[in-house]
């Protein structure tokens, strides 16, 4: 295997899919958990914390680490994101996605057999459940395939639009298309389980539409259109946090 990876999610709230996950990754062939870790980052959970579903569980045989934010900030994706980025290892490849997308055996082998470029962001497919099957869809526009060297030379998420639906994911998208060339894979695959598994899906928290959707504020807006041309991220991880696993 040419690369370790490492998954790294936000969790909140939504121990059904949590569990999904954790299926696919015991079924994980042995070459692939040799070279697998994940750091999984609970955003406040205050009912379902990722801890109690991790201890009730059967885990596979390679490591995971969690960590937890410990107040429950009105979505602070993008800082649970910066967290889980700040905790990996700074040899190997990362995936950094959402919660309702699963990296099964067959794909993450792929990646771990490729030739990479550590100047290179790559970009996966997605595959969305379409009755018996698993269609190909729309790419999910916030997961990637990068060094955790390369995510903090973006800048990472600017937490300055912490509180807000999709406030810190398109600043970071556009100075991801200034820094560095993007690849997207057409045959390597996340499968998609929002609206499959209840939970998993954020328009099920009411932020869509809501007082946290960025779109609603038009300063906010203002300004997230500003950071888009001039991004320049300070001060992450403005929370207090604990390793618990």
């Amino acid at each position: 295997m040419n690369n370790p990876i490492t998954i790294t999610m936000p969790y909140y709230e939504a121990p059904d899919m949590l569990r999904e996950h954790l299926k696919y990754w015991c079924e994980y062939s042995d070459d692939v958990k040799e070279n697998v870790r994940v750091v999984l980052v609970d955003d406040g959970s205050p009912t379902y914390p990722a801890l109690e579903v991790l201890k009730e569980a059967d885990l596979p045989d390679f490591p995971i680490e969690l960590y937890r934010i410990q107040e429950n900030i009105p979505w602070n994706h993008g800082g649970a994101r910066n967290l889980g980025m700040d905790r990996v290892s700074d040899e190997g490849w990362v995936l950094t996605t959402d919660i309702d997308l699963v990296f099964d055996n067959e794909n993450i082998k792929k990646v771990m057999e490729l030739e990479l470029n550590s100047k290179r962001v790559y970009l996966p497919n997605r595959l969305d459940p379409v009755g018996d099957e698993w269609v190909v869809m729309k790419r999910h526009p916030e997961s990637f395939i990068l060094t955790r060297e390369m995510f903090w030379r973006i800048g990472g998420f600017d937490e300055d639009f912490t509180g807000y639906w999709n406030g810190t994911f398109t600043p970071f998208r556009w100075q991801l298309r200034r820094i560095a060339k993007r690849i997207s894979f057409d045959d390597i695959y996340l499968k998609n389980y929002s609206g499959v598994i209840k939970g998993a899906m954020v328009d099920e928290w009411g932020r869509r539409g809501s007082e946290y959707d960025i779109h609603n504020n038009k300063k906010m807006l203002l300004k997230r259109r500003m950071a888009s041309k001039f991004y320049n991220p300070k001060n992450p991880l403005r929370f207090e946090w604990e390793r618990v696993l």
